[in-house]
């Protein structure tokens, strides 16, 4: 198939991040978390990596702005652009539809990227309003497929994207994943207003790609495959001087957004080591996995400016950690809250709900650990049942229904029917969660008035 463009061919690009659903924030002004908004580093890389190729590109962020399509509308007819990326996750496809709807019918190409189109490229290119969807890593991809809208080339034999033609889904394949992640230029920064997120004190970097580990829920693999490839500590280093350098960010909150940082023992105690040297001052936190950590890198780490680490812990049923493939007990996790108290580092875990098997009790028994240990920053979701993962594909053996509307993926709301709990048993649980935190939440303040 080739994909012929109705207007004057040229190298002009534009990437639209649609805002995240109706339950979260619309613009940095509205958010008072740092974890909700952040720089959309996924498409800084591919705005970076065209540029690189001689590309230039308009990037509209309505993470950060209100979505305006009229204003969409003059960018694209005053710099004749033909090509409109879109990145989506589940929970604001429908969003990401709309846009590709409006764009479309300005006679534009629509390329749809990000989890939701690796994860679900066969509804996803279905619309009449999306050509294509690229599945998985995006630089090389969408590279290739630019120069074959370009050349007026078939896209057919280009890998890791999908298209429909004649009534049939084309899926190229999985394109080879870039194992020199150090070669690619930095996230194009300067392709976005960037003082929101200073202000928000929500810059971060992304230090590796991919996980290796298959957890049951997770849906990272669809995009990253299940290897983990790192960036060099040199690497890394640039971009925080990049940081301290360009937007004056020393001594400023730092994160890292890694699947699991320490997950390459040598590299983060390298990185630490640099960072110390540097005396950049950033107080910073990351992810990681429970069975990764040690005392004397939770040590390292600290030395370096980490406050914060989230774990992945999920449940606090042991049948259920196994069953998920977390590869933990909650022996496991009881030792490494204590090793980061030791530590001086704030455990902040992730817990879920929801999974097909569990019952009430279940869910109040993940929730009984939350309170029993107040030591702990905690976040509770519900299960939102990704495509790709092992609910979605194999609901009839988990006995499920799965209610797919998209912008109900968003960890706050159940779209699972189970025959094992009912919604109101579901949300009941999660308001007792929610219960606790907010008083958990007055009593700190009131310990901190008396002082």
């Amino acid at each position: 198939m080739i994909l012929y463009t109705e207007k004057t061919k040229n190298k002009n690009i534009m990437f639209i991040i649609p805002p995240l659903t109706e339950l979260y924030p619309n613009s940095v002004d509205d958010a008072d978390e740092v974890d909700i908004v952040h720089p959309p580093l996924g498409v800084l890389y591919l705005s970076a990596y065209v540029k690189a190729q001689g590309y230039k590109t308009f990037v509209y962020d309505s993470l950060i702005k209100k979505l305006e399509l009229k204003e969409i509308e003059l960018i694209i007819n005053k710099n004749q652009i033909n090509v409109v990326g879109i990145t989506s996750m589940s929970a604001n496809y429908e969003k990401a539809l709309e846009i590709a709807a409006f764009v479309k019918n300005m006679g534009c190409i629509v390329i749809v990227g990000g989890a939701h189109a690796s994860s679900a490229y066969k509804k996803v290119v279905s619309s009449p309003y999306i050509d294509v969807a690229i599945i998985g890593e995006g630089e090389v991809p969408l590279m290739n497929l630019l120069s074959a809208i370009n050349q007026e080339q078939v896209i057919n034999n280009i890998q890791g994207i999908a298209f429909k033609e004649d009534d049939e889904i084309v899926f190229s394949g999985q394109a080879p994943r870039i194992h020199d992640i150090d070669s690619l230029p930095l996230p194009d920064y300067d392709s976005i207003d960037m003082e929101p997120y200073i202000a928000l004190q929500s810059l971060g970097l992304i230090s590796s790609r991919g996980c290796p580990n298959n957890c049951l829920f997770c849906s990272s693999k669809n995009i990253w495959g299940r290897q983990a490839i790192f960036r060099s500590a040199k690497s890394v280093i640039q971009e925080l001087d990049y940081f301290d350098e360009k937007f004056k960010y020393r001594g400023k909150e730092l994160i890292f957004y890694d699947d699991n940082l320490t997950l390459k023992k040598e590299r983060l105690f390298k990185i630490c080591d640099l960072m110390i040297e540097k005396d950049y001052q950033f107080h910073w936190k990351c992810m990681s996995r429970i069975d990764t950590v040690t005392s004397n890198m939770l040590i390292k780490m600290k030395q370096a400016g980490c406050y914060s680490i989230s774990f992945g812990i999920e449940s606090a049923n042991n049948e259920t950690l196994f069953r998920i493939n977390k590869q933990i007990t909650t022996d496991d996790i009881q030792k490494v809250i204590r090793m980061c108290s030791d530590a001086g580092i704030i455990f902040h875990g992730y817990f879920m709900i929801g999974f097909p098997w569990e019952t009430r009790e279940n869910f109040m028994e993940t929730i009984e650990f939350i309170r029993t240990h107040p030591e702990i920053e905690a976040s509770l979701s519900i299960l939102s049942p990704y495509p790709g993962t092992d609910f979605y594909d194999n609901r009839e053996i988990w006995d499920i229904e799965i209610e797919e509307v998209w912008n109900k993926f968003n960890h706050l709301t159940s779209v699972i029917k189970s025959k094992n709990y009912s919604s109101s048993e579901i949300y009941t649980a999660f308001s007792t969660y929610l219960l606790y935190e907010e008083r958990k939440h007055n009593n700190e303040t009131q310990k901190q008035h008396q002082f």
